[in-house]
């Protein structure tokens, strides 16, 4: 018996440090799980901005709350929970930015992975509007614990509808079926 547990220790080691790695990595991209002070809460209304698009063109949120469903996505490109979550927003936007839809992608990265952004962005083949948050403005009103993947999901009528932190591929189904439920409500009338 003290054989086998001898015989055990290098491989208990062996998977330890991809485990920690694996376990540090999650906690650093999911920081929060919705609590605190994490941006406008649910049922708040929610306030639109402007921030340069990857191009260095202006976008403005302003026309679309109170009119469309939009979904705000934290992100990095160090982030792999963010990167498995980029093909779903794809996905979204593809099938529903003619019924309303506004997906925006934000990413966190700061000066020393900034210049990666629109590589990958463009690598991967995303068209939805991706927006580089170089003086943390956003994630400051938005996010201020800068998780991510973070995101805020806000309804026709201008309010949040809900924030989540984190992402798992299972999720995806939900999502999709909230979003159709929201973007079946009426759009508002223009003030």
């Amino acid at each position: 018996m003290h054989a086998q547990a001898l015989r055990a220790q290098p491989l208990r080691r062996a998977l330890w440090g991809p485990a920690l790695a694996l376990t540090l990595t999650l906690a650093a991209c999911a920081s929060t799980s919705g609590g605190g002070a994490a941006g406008p809460e649910a049922g708040a209304s929610f306030s639109p901005f402007r921030e340069k698009d990857l191009d260095g063109k202006t976008f403005d949120l302003a026309p679309s709350v109170g009119r469309d469903v939009i979904l705000i996505s934290f992100w990095a490109t160090w982030c792999e929970p963010c990167k498995g979550e980029m093909p779903h927003l794809q996905t979204f936007h593809d099938a529903y930015a003619k019924d309303g839809l506004v997906i925006v992608s934000i990413a966190l990265d700061g000066p020393d992975t900034a210049a990666e952004v629109a590589p990958y962005i463009r690598k991967q083949g995303y068209t939805f509007p991706v927006l580089l948050d170089q003086h943390g403005d956003l994630a400051q009103t938005l996010n201020p614990t800068s998780s991510a993947p973070f995101a805020i999901l806000v309804g026709r009528d201008g309010k949040v509808v809900r924030r989540f932190a984190g992402f798992q591929p299972s999720e995806a189904k939900a999502l999709d079926a909230e979003l159709k439920a929201l973007l079946a409500a009426p759009a508002q009338p223009t003030p």
